[in-house]
């Protein structure tokens, strides 16, 4: 009897320490992200390739006290079929339709063979990865096109990181590297303020785009470019561009002209809009008339005309002591430089007073009324009186 008590002694002091040791164990704490309500908040750099992702690197003592509950069921991975064991949550807002792209790589896939999940908004899953657990260097991956939400507002995704069989040690565990990578498949939302009223032709109106909106990728603003549709004074078409999301742009001819504006976000989506556009001239011409007194006896009338743009004369050349008018009919000047032109009249001039009037009209029908000169045939004498 003496001598089994000591072993009996030992064996209870076995049992003892065996159960002191997963309760310590289990007062480790689990990490912060070991359930959904508490996903670990990830924004991806740029949502520009599915190239550059962003790494999360997951030591051992990070992953190692994760537990698996309720939650980690629902739903199931599509890839297992299992819940797993040891998962971690991540979550992402995303703002515009695009892809995601999760990884998972485990240094030692034999230890901890990794399965990633995507969860959508409303709780099914979209994506979903398996590691191969003999393969080195394998990764599990998972691909999604992900959505916001039907009324266009942010939908957040969840990402579920777990261990597909409860296999690892205490001793040397593996090292998790998560990347997320997200590319914007949704091309930017072109908003264009236009010139209000009418737009006249040769001089710069503004044309602003800089509202357009990309919630994911961003505007690229080097990529902005405007094609106006114009024409030349003898009607042959032609194309203007422009380049910047705010320019200015004279159009050379009045009438409807088609005017296209695209531009790129930075992860290579383009969008373009197309409009027309009513070029109506309303600018009066800006007219300078002088005139060389004629001589008794003249049958011409020499005058020049300088106008900010091409016009037609309408004149009345009348006499006092003269029955009808020495001159009624219209004369055109074409271009903006200085002309002289002697004008044929319908009889000859003579001694009596002339008074010369009249009005210019542009191509657009805008009209400028000419300053009434009265002169003196005898003396050359007279003068020019602005209306």
């Amino acid at each position: 009897m003496s001598r089994r008590a000591p072993i009996r002694l030992a064996r209870l002091l076995a049992v003892a320490c065996a159960c002191l040791v997963p309760a310590a164990a289990a007062e480790a704490a689990p990490p912060p992200n070991d359930v959904k309500s508490a996903a670990t908040v990830v924004s991806p750099p740029g949502w520009t390739s599915l190239s550059a992702p962003q790494n999360v690197v997951v030591q051992a003592s990070d992953w190692t006290d994760a537990t698996t509950g309720p939650e980690d069921a629902d739903p199931l991975p599509s890839c297992t079929g299992s819940v797993g064991f040891r998962s971690i949550w991540y979550q992402m807002v995303v703002p515009e339709a695009s892809v995601l792209r999760v990884t998972v790589l485990s240094t030692d896939a034999t230890r901890y063979q990794p399965v990633v999940s995507i969860i959508d908004s409303s709780n099914q899953e979209v994506g979903c990865g398996l590691a191969n657990d003999v393969k080195q260097g394998a990764t599990a991956n998972a691909t999604a096109y992900v959505t916001p939400l039907p009324d266009g507002s942010p939908a957040t995704y969840l990402i579920r990181v777990a261990q597909v069989a409860n296999n690892s040690s205490s001793l040397g565990l593996p090292m998790l590297t998560v990347s997320f990578a997200a590319k914007d498949v949704t091309a930017p939302h072109i908003v264009v303020t236009v010139p209000s009223g009418k737009t006249p032709p040769r001089t710069p109106a503004e044309y602003d785009a800089s509202g357009t909106t990309d919630l994911a990728s961003g505007v690229d603003p080097a990529t902005a470019k405007w094609v106006f549709h114009d024409e030349r004074a003898d009607h042959t078409p032609v194309e203007r561009t422009r380049d910047g999301l705010h320019v200015k742009y004279a159009w050379l001819s009045p009438g409807v002209h088609q005017v296209v504006f695209s531009v790129q976000d930075r992860a290579g989506n383009k969008n373009s809009y197309r409009f027309t556009t009513f070029v109506q001239d309303s600018v009066r011409p800006d007219v300078q008339f002088s005139l060389r007194p004629p001589e008794p006896g003249a049958r011409r009338l020499r005058i020049t005309v300088k106008a900010s743009e091409s016009v037609h004369l309408r004149l009345l050349v009348t006499q006092v002591g003269r029955i009808g008018p020495l001159l009624k009919g219209y004369v055109s000047f074409w271009g903006t430089s200085l002309h002289t032109r002697s004008v044929p009249l319908r009889g000859i001039v003579g001694k009596g007073l002339i008074v010369v009037s009249g009005v210019a009209r542009d191509l657009a029908g805008n009209t400028t009324v000419l300053p009434q000169c009265v002169v003196d045939p005898v003396t050359g004498q007279g003068a020019c009186t602005s209306p």
